[in-house]
């Protein structure tokens, strides 16, 4: 893995420097479930601090709206629409222009060749037509799992069709054959797991 540390640009250009279709997606933002993602993962980050990453997505390629689209797993509150989105969902990635959702960015790219990432795009989009929910109860299966050193093992806390960010990454890329965290469970698969993934990859990271 090599790590190439972009500055001096703002996450508006940076999203549209380095997005790129099959490419995985990371962010840690200001808001309070991050930051209790983040400290939860220092149980599996190298030096025991609090992880960067609270969220990832999939990059699915740009749309003809001049936009580059997302596929994530993630939980949509819009009160003043009266709107509530659980689980896997396409959003533009404006969505993540701001401090509050991502005070740190990252781009994860596999070098797919395009075979590879149509197979993880088509499993991603398969997954919104599916309605995959945001497993609530799974998370903390997952911190139970760290704690207890069993991530290998299935998250028995997480709900039936049920996959968080970056068990729905995991998923998408496992349909192409890439496992990117090995001996981990798919439904214990955090963020951190995947910015530490040894397949290997060009990291981009905004500074």
């Amino acid at each position: 893995m090599s790590i190439e540390e972009i500055e001096g640009i703002s996450r508006e250009e940076f999203w549209k420097r380095y997005a790129r279709k099959g490419a995985v997606g990371l962010v840690g933002g200001t808001s309070w479930i991050h930051r209790a993602i983040c400290e939860a993962q220092s149980l599996v980050t190298p030096n025991k601090k609090p992880s960067l990453w609270a969220h990832a997505f999939l990059f699915t390629g740009k749309r003809p709206d001049g936009h580059d689209w997302i596929a994530e797993s993630d939980i949509t509150v819009e009160l003043f629409r009266m709107r509530i989105v659980n689980g896997a969902q396409e959003n533009r990635i404006d969505k993540y222009y701001g401090t509050e959702k991502a005070l740190h960015c990252a781009v994860l790219d596999f070098g797919l060749n395009d075979p590879d990432a149509d197979k993880v795009v088509q499993k991603a989009l398969d997954m919104v037509t599916q309605k995959i929910m945001y497993p609530i109860s799974g998370l903390f299966g997952t911190l139970f799992a760290y704690l207890f050193g069993t991530e290998k093992w299935r998250n028995l806390w997480n709900t039936r069709d049920a996959l968080y960010c970056s068990a729905f990454v995991q998923e998408a890329y496992l349909s192409a054959g890439i496992d990117l965290a090995l001996d981990v469970a798919t439904t214990n698969t955090g963020p951190e797991h995947l910015w530490q993934t040894k397949v290997p990859h060009k990291t981009y990271f905004l500074k």
